[in-house]
């Protein structure tokens, strides 16, 4: 019985060990994605775009009240630990050698600076025109990379992902207004999930506009090489595992906050109402 005791002591502790190796591969991926740099610019982009949200929903003298509760929950420190948690979550048991090391070589990590310098570049409204005008100018002519963006999108499903993101965060925010008794009875889930569906041609419309301006502009730099090895890695099990995950986390972390946000939103509202 002892010796099956240490054999058992043996395989837990082995066990354990290769979860934690597995856990830090997953950890390196993370950062090699640029991740935690990522999540402050869509921390920035939240807060930016929860003031616009509430333009004329809630009172102004509640907006400095506003900014301060979706600067908590945009904190990037903690999304960046719910958003990572999830990822590893979805990971853990998956064979992640290959993504390691797409990201941990040389076009690997130039690939991912090009993806988040052209995404800070879209913040600016004059770069934004431009790549729009510029998807718009090759559309005439096709060229390669254009049609390289048209395989990328696909094979990600990266328009009804985003959709979905836009629909999802859209829903939790009105649930969180009814959670929050700012919406009349009348309002039960079957209205509010109408009501978002209804925003769907548009939130695909603005997506798909968007995603071809940012992704044309952030591939240029690679040679039809280098693009032709990106492609082959995202159309890869480990490619679409990786893909998934990063769905996955993100739309939990953006759900939870869309909801909060409604919640508070709907605070404010009625408090103006006493």
């Amino acid at each position: 019985m002892q010796s099956v005791m240490v054999v058992l002591g043996v395989l837990f502790a082995t066990a354990g060990i290769a979860a934690a190796d597995q856990s830090d591969r997953i950890r390196g991926i993370f950062e090699d994605l640029r991740q935690p740099d990522a999540i402050e610019i869509l921390s920035q982009e939240g807060i930016s775009n929860a003031m616009v949200l509430v333009d004329g929903l809630i009172p102004v003298d509640s907006y400095d009240a506003w900014r301060a509760r979706v600067a908590e929950l945009y904190d990037p420190v903690a999304l960046e630990q719910e958003v990572f948690e999830t990822f590893r979550a979805v990971l853990v048991g998956q064979d992640m050698t290959a993504a390691a090391e797409f990201y941990q070589s040389e076009l690997g990590h130039r690939i991912v600076d090009l993806e988040l310098e052209a995404r800070i570049d879209m913040q600016d409204p004059a770069i934004e025109q431009l790549a729009r005008g510029a998807v718009f100018s090759a559309m005439s002519n096709m060229p390669q990379r254009l049609r390289d963006v048209g395989v990328f999108i696909q094979t990600t499903n990266l328009i009804d992902r985003n959709v979905a993101y836009g629909l999802n965060d859209s829903m939790a925010f009105y649930m969180g207004l009814a959670d929050g008794g700012a919406l009349d009875p009348s309002w039960t889930p079957d209205v509010i999930r109408q009501t978002v569906w209804s925003e769907e041609p548009f939130i695909r419309s603005g997506t798909m506009e968007w995603m071809n301006a940012y992704l044309y502009r952030a591939y240029q730099p690679l040679s039809d090489e280098e693009m032709r090895i990106y492609l082959e890695f995202v159309q890869s099990p480990a490619g679409e595992v990786l893909n998934n995950a990063m769905y996955a986390a993100y739309d939990q972390a953006f759900v939870r906050i869309n909801r909060e946000m409604g919640r508070f939103a709907a605070e404010l509202m009625l408090s103006s109402q006493l």
